[in-house]
């Protein structure tokens, strides 16, 4: 089961249970063209990982994200949305009472802010103990959005969680109305 998984995942087996071909999810290591700013990217990430002791895989022409060229970066209308959902699911993660979470679905439309699969453990009445630990992970994106739209001045090297509490303080201090307002005055 694992070897099939894995086969599919790579692109090795082309054939799914419906015997329709679906194309692999990467592009062979050796097809792949870096654009400049890929490559001056990965070369300020490895650097960063080899001061930090962390393993590089070496192969130089696979591990790529997306060109600058390809980017559609978000606007700070979808920053404080994602910055809402993040919050949802995190604190769904924690347990948060049903009727708390109710209060933020009517207050903010959450469910207009929810990909498919946070969707999927957002409602879920029974969730599993991975989409909960997966949810719970989400407060370090959030951390990073609050970076993004101002709230947090630096962001430091992750070699730790970030603190949650302070994270939910500064969207707890600003409320509805202010965290909205950043999409009027941005």
């Amino acid at each position: 089961m694992i070897s099939s998984f894995l086969s599919s995942l790579f692109g090795c087996s082309q054939e799914n249970k419906s015997n329709t071909i679906t194309p692999p999810i990467t592009k062979p290591v050796e097809n792949i063209t870096a654009s400049i700013d890929q490559k001056t990217r990965r070369a300020k990430s490895e650097k960063i990982c080899e001061s930090n002791g962390v393993p590089i895989y070496k192969n130089p022409n696979s591990l790529f994200v997306s060109s600058e060229k390809e980017v559609k970066l978000r606007n700070e209308d979808e920053v404080v949305d994602r910055t809402i959902a993040l919050l949802y699911l995190g604190l769904k993660s924690e347990g948060l009472e049903q009727v708390h979470l109710d209060k933020m679905e009517e207050e903010y439309g959450i469910s207009s802010k929810l990909s498919p699969v946070e969707k999927e453990y957002a409602y879920s009445s029974n969730p599993t103990d991975q989409q909960r630990t997966n949810a719970n992970w989400r407060y370090e994106s959030l951390h990073v959005l609050l970076w993004a739209l101002g709230y947090i001045d630096e962001l430091v090297y992750p070699n730790q969680m970030c603190n949650v509490a302070d994270d939910v303080k500064i969207i707890y201090e600003l409320g509805r109305t202010n965290l909205e307002k950043i999409k009027i005055e941005k």
